[in-house]
């Protein structure tokens, strides 16, 4: 399968500077329903990157908010959609 850096860079190539644009630039927010976006290249996209620092940051939260309390764990679950279990 394609990596998501050959998304991007064939983007470049293609000189499609708007579809550079809407998935380079903004930021992943949370809302009622977690974070929600499509699955591809981009810093404003689902990936594995943006995954890893949604976790990192999820993460750092948790431990700042329960600072000086017991935290014995978290639990992660998948639901249905495409890539869930992933």
């Amino acid at each position: 399968t394609k990596s998501t850096r050959d998304e991007i860079e064939e983007l470049a190539k293609a000189q499609d500077y708007g579809a550079l644009a809407a998935r380079m630039n903004g930021r992943l927010l949370f809302g009622t329903a977690g974070i929600r976006a499509r699955m591809e290249g981009g810093f404003a996209r689902l990936n594995d990157l943006t995954i890893i620092n949604v976790t990192r940051g999820f993460a750092k939260y948790m431990l700042e908010f329960h600072k000086g309390k017991t935290l014995t764990g978290v639990a992660i679950g998948y639901d249905a959609r495409h890539h869930s279990r992933r």
